[in-house]
């Protein structure tokens, strides 16, 4: 009993240090696997002390209306109610006021299921509680032992790739005034002090003046790869099935290798055997005509049972689509996240006098040409799902303007021609919005559009050349080049447009930033006595770390799973485009590139 007592009291007083730093409009920052920010406003002003009841009127007789019944609606004439038995008259009590209702709150797919009681004599007090308890719910998976009252036990976190359940709504109710607040969940009173300290304790840090910022889950530095084994595929089918299986081998272990996940040895190749792997690759390879079937399979080290077992099929054409497939999915089975084998980059080149568009696979393979304009062709952005290509063309003989073209091919359209700058178009992650640069104002700033190009909203409103916008991966705030301070200098600035700051002061002229797809760094390049040098920062600015240098390196764009960097380098002597891993970085396209494209 005295273990309970005390444990309530620190509860109590955890919670009362939570009224005290909630009181004020602030930004609530609940820690978790993803650190999810969360923006509360502040609901007390609009609260006002309940009122009482007014006393009901008299109850009058009313006649009877028997109701018109309309075409397909069926209406059932209700039974007569039996009189009801005379209770006894209740003694007089003094009478309460109703608690106000508390906003809807939804629980995560974490859990934190059951019911929270309402202290109705501190409403205020109850509120904040409340918001607190299901932002923990909604936002951290909690200790292994934690069970709601009476539910099942709290599952573990699901992987990005499972649909979550239904969230379910907090249960709410009221209780007399003068009775304590409490989170109905299992486990001890010491337990429901942590959460809520945890809570506190990310109060604490915004109270304090700390600016919010987006998601932030920081990669500390190169990992330790799965060692994997691969064996040649059995070539089953047609003569030529041989020849087909040579090539997929090698494609498939590159895909791997480049994956930057796994240390890769090829049973073919004479070097290392399967000493030491974790896990040996392989299958079967069938060829029949111009119908291809590949069987991908993978087993473990030593007892050789399967992980993973995939049936792909497809024309002879595709057989390195099905490949990629293939080496994606291995990627997904190991990490939870898919690969990045099947994905397109995006570039412009010099076609003789001419620069126009090109997109090709990650390794270099299937280089495709997407505009024939005769002209200059820069910038190129694809939307967030890949199907179309947003860049800056001079076609027409007319300055700059942003057209947008099929990523599969087709005839670009215009989005923006406006009089002077128009450049840099990039999409929004939910493709609803597309920020640029325009000079339709008489200087280079930052504008926002709509997903056509119309309804300009101007962000930026400097002296200085303002250029280049790159999206948070939340979309609630861009990264942008300015020469506000005298050099070009990488900011960053809300999605309104305001709160820009300099995003670091650790290397001088910034240039050309793009925010990473899981928001926890930004990558630009740093003008050196040769050219350009690129590094990646935290997105408060904080930890600059140099990640390709040799050459002049320009033009850095994140891979889709946040594991790769694409630019333009000059490092060989010539202009060539290359990918840079946690290991090192590798070429992929002949020269005479110009610029890139985000990574898709």
């Amino acid at each position: 009993m005295r273990g309970s007592v005390i444990g309530s009291g620190m509860a109590h007083l955890a919670l009362v240090v939570a009224l005290f730093l909630v009181r004020q409009p602030m930004s609530i920052v609940v820690p978790g696997p993803d650190v999810i920010q969360v923006a509360l406003v502040d609901p007390s002003a609009a609260l006002t002390p309940p009122t009482p009841p007014a006393p009901e009127p008299p109850k009058q007789e009313l006649e009877t209306i028997q109701p018109t019944e309309p075409e397909g609606v069926k209406l059932e004439t209700p039974r007569p109610k039996k009189p009801p038995k005379p209770q006894p008259t209740p003694r007089p009590v003094k009478q309460e006021a109703s608690a106000p209702t508390l906003p809807s709150a939804q629980v995560g797919p974490s859990g934190l299921q059951g019911d929270v009681d309402v202290d109705t004599g501190n409403f205020e007090f109850t509120y904040y509680l409340v918001l607190i308890r299901n932002r923990i719910a909604a936002n951290w998976t909690p200790p292994a032992g934690i069970s709601t009252g009476g539910n099942p036990a709290l599952g573990r976190a699901r992987g990005h790739d499972q649909r979550p359940h239904a969230a379910a709504p907090a249960g709410i109710h009221g209780r007399r005034a003068g009775r304590p607040f409490r989170i109905h969940v299992g486990g001890s009173m010491k337990r429901i002090v942590v959460l809520v300290v945890a809570a506190l304790s990310s109060i604490t840090l915004v109270a304090r003046g700390q600016a919010p910022s987006d998601v932030r889950i920081d990669i500390k530095g190169a990992g330790t790869r799965i060692r994997i084994h691969c064996e040649s595929l059995e070539a089953l089918g047609d003569r030529n099935a041989h020849s087909w299986s040579l090539q997929a081998d090698e494609v498939l272990a590159n895909d791997l290798d480049g994956s930057a996940v796994f240390d890769v040895s090829r049973s073919w190749s004479g070097g290392r055997d399967a000493t030491g792997a974790q896990a040996i690759v392989g299958g079967k390879l069938t060829v029949r005509g111009d119908d291809l079937k590949l069987e991908g399979l993978v087993k473990d080290v030593p007892a050789g049972r399967p992980i993973l077992a995939r049936e792909y099929r497809g024309k002879l054409n595709d057989w390195r689509d099905l490949v990629h497939r293939f080496s994606d999915d291995i990627v997904l089975q190991f990490t939870g996240e898919p690969g990045v084998a099947r994905t397109k980059i995006a570039y412009a080149a010099r076609n003789g006098r001419a620069k126009e568009l090109y997109v090709m696979d990650v390794d270099g393979a299937n280089r495709r040409q997407l505009t024939q304009d005769g002209s200059i062709a820069l910038s190129p952005s694809f939307s967030p799902d890949g199907s179309l290509l947003l860049f800056t063309s001079y076609r027409g003989g007319s300055g700059p303007r942003v057209f947008v073209a099929r990523a599969a091919g087709g005839r670009p359209f215009l989005v923006s021609g406006r009089p002077g700058l128009n450049t840099s178009a990039s999409y929004s992650p939910d493709g609803r919005e597309i920020a640029c640069t325009l000079s339709m104002d008489g200087n280079s700033e930052v504008y926002l559009l709509d997903a056509k190009g119309g309804n300009p909203r101007r962000l930026t409103n400097q002296r200085a050349i303002d250029t280049a916008p790159a999206f948070s991966p939340t979309g609630r705030e861009f990264a942008f080049t300015s020469d506000r301070a005298g050099s070009p200098q990488v900011y960053v600035m809300d999605h309104e447009g305001g709160n820009a700051r300099r995003l670091t002061f650790e290397v001088d002229y910034t240039d050309s930033p793009s925010w990473s797809p899981k928001g926890d760094r930004i990558a630009f390049v740093s003008r050196t006595s040769r050219g350009f040098d690129i590094y990646t920062c935290r997105a408060d600015g904080s930890d600059a770390r140099l990640v390709v240098s040799g050459g002049s390196n320009e033009n850095p764009h994140w891979s889709p799973d946040g594991r790769h960097l694409v630019f333009s380098s000059d490092r060989d002597g010539a202009p060539g485009i290359y990918i840079s891993d946690l290991d090192g970085v590798r070429k992929l396209s002949q020269p005479q590139h110009d610029t890139l494209g985000p990574w898709r």
